[in-house]
């Protein structure tokens, strides 16, 4: 639904936008944002990294489940650690650490792990989504224009 929304005209955007503001007595800066955080779950959950993300906290209460009703800007992921890090895990299927001393090294070891797992699995779904998403608006930008030099 958000990339049907994306790939919109700007005009037709702030349409929408207007409509949508009108009927929830939300602002329009909220909703758009909303689209947005949208979009990246939909880009995140339909890729390979979906399989091992869980959606929690107040935007999952609000998106999914309709327990809240609120707008929330921030969206809170977890990924197995079982994934990020099997290497530390090891047989442990449960994915908990033993003992605090456990705890506190594999706490180091994925503050360490995260930013580069991040740079190298998450930003390329991200940026590939992105440039497809840009690709799709440029290419309904170009055949709205199209069809009105016809008329």
């Amino acid at each position: 639904m958000a990339d049907l929304f994306l790939t919109l005209s700007k005009d037709n955007r702030r349409e929408a936008l207007a409509v949508a503001a009108d009927r929830t007595g939300r602002p329009i800066h909220l909703l758009e944002k909303d689209v947005w955080v949208v979009w990246t779950l939909q880009t995140l959950f339909s890729s390979k990294l979906g399989e091992h993300l869980v959606f929690k906290g107040g935007t999952s209460l609000s998106k999914a489940y309709g327990v809240i009703k609120r707008f929330s800007e921030d969206v809170d992921l977890t990924y197995d650690i079982r994934a990020l890090a099997p290497d530390l895990v090891g047989d442990n299927d449960e994915a908990l650490p033993k003992t605090r001393s456990e705890e506190k090294h594999w706490t180091s070891e994925v503050r360490k792990r995260l930013p580069v797992w991040v740079a190298g699995s998450v930003e390329p779904v991200m940026a590939r989504c992105a440039f497809n998403l840009f690709r799709r608006q440029s290419a309904s930008r170009t055949i709205r224009s199209t069809s009105t030099m016809k008329r």
